[in-house]
């Protein structure tokens, strides 16, 4: 049942973005061709706005309704659940739920804002459109998945604006041990996760984190865009399949960046010489502050004498990594 449920999210999430999957499919079809006409590095950037395009729409809806903070009050009663162990279909309403350590949370064709607040420890949700569908689980080691579907019907979907936006409210208070954040043709915008694990997913979708705070970042874009505005990490593992991401902070110790079709832009704090690189290239393009290697079939290895790592491997992608003084 999970595997057909995924199966129709990633087909709606198609639908909902903007109709461009075909001519992404296109593109990717035609690499060969058009790297053996030269283009060569140039690939990237072309894959990159088509995305850009896909998803700029959705973006703008969103935007214009971005300062609205008019969002449904916890109800008493039938307006706030607790301690569920079994899976429900939920209207609109605003829902509670306590003791979680672990979120799972995925959105199809949704307008969903995360945050913090005084929550008294819990997960606030407020659902404020019955075209969206709430579905949730909870079992006894305070794991939370959520799913939000916006309803199927295309003109349905289309009429979603940032009025009808879900908003997911985080205890300030408490840090969750993992939270695994998924936009299937969605905009969702994350001012603070507070979780020690972090990963964002986007499949044809749109995904903006303001500060991302955790011992371990993963990002992966199968076919949609990641933005980290401000990210102080231990570790960050960065994977694009045919979509963009781009990284802006610290990275204390490891960072790993792979990119198939993608792009992937990293600016971090520091100097170069922080990190020990580990450089894979197939055809594609890698720069490190300005360095660039674009060799076919390259396996580099650079001893900076730095304390941190970094292994950065590109197929027919493109990965820039720059670095900026605080």
């Amino acid at each position: 049942m999970k595997k057909y449920r995924k199966v129709l999210l990633i087909a709606a999430s198609v639908l909902f973005v903007s109709g461009l999957s075909v001519s992404v499919t296109a593109a990717a079809m035609g690499l060969p061709r058009l790297i053996r006409n030269g283009l060569g590095g140039w690939t990237p950037q072309i894959i990159r706005s088509v995305f850009d395009s896909a998803v700029h729409w959705r973006r703008a809806i969103w935007e214009r309704g971005w300062e609205d903070d008019d969002w449904p009050e916890v109800k008493d009663g039938t307006g706030a659940v607790s301690g569920l162990s079994e899976e429900e279909e939920s209207g609109s309403g605003t829902y509670r739920f306590s003791e979680v350590t672990e979120l799972d949370l995925s959105a199809l064709g949704v307008l969903v804002r995360i945050d913090t607040g005084d929550t008294g420890g819990d997960i606030l949700v407020s659902v404020p459109d019955d075209r969206v569908h709430f579905s949730h689980s909870e079992n006894e080691s305070g794991r939370l998945e959520i799913i939000l579907e916006a309803e199927k019907t295309l003109g349905k979907i289309l009429s979603i604006t940032a009025e009808d936006s879900v908003k997911v409210t985080l205890p300030r208070e408490n840090k969750l041990l993992k939270a695994d954040i998924t936009a299937l043709g969605s905009d969702v915008r994350a001012d603070r996760i507070p979780a020690r694990e972090l990963r964002f997913s986007s499949e044809a979708g749109y995904v903006e984190i303001g500060r991302a705070d955790a011992d371990t970042l993963r990002l992966n874009s199968e076919s949609g865009a990641i933005l980290v505005r401000q990210g102080t990490v231990r570790s960050l593992a960065a994977e694009v399949s045919v979509g963009t991401i781009a990284y802006t902070g610290n990275i204390d110790e490891d960072l790993e960046a792979r990119a198939q079709l993608g792009e992937i832009e990293l600016s971090v704090a520091g100097e170069d010489t922080d990190f020990n690189y580990s450089i894979e290239s197939e055809m594609g393009k890698i720069s490190v502050d300005g360095d660039v290697y674009t060799s076919f079939d390259m396996d580099k290895t650079i001893d900076s004498s730095g304390e941190k790592t970094a292994e950065l491997s590109s197929e027919l992608g493109m990965i820039s990594l720059q670095f900026y003084r605080e």
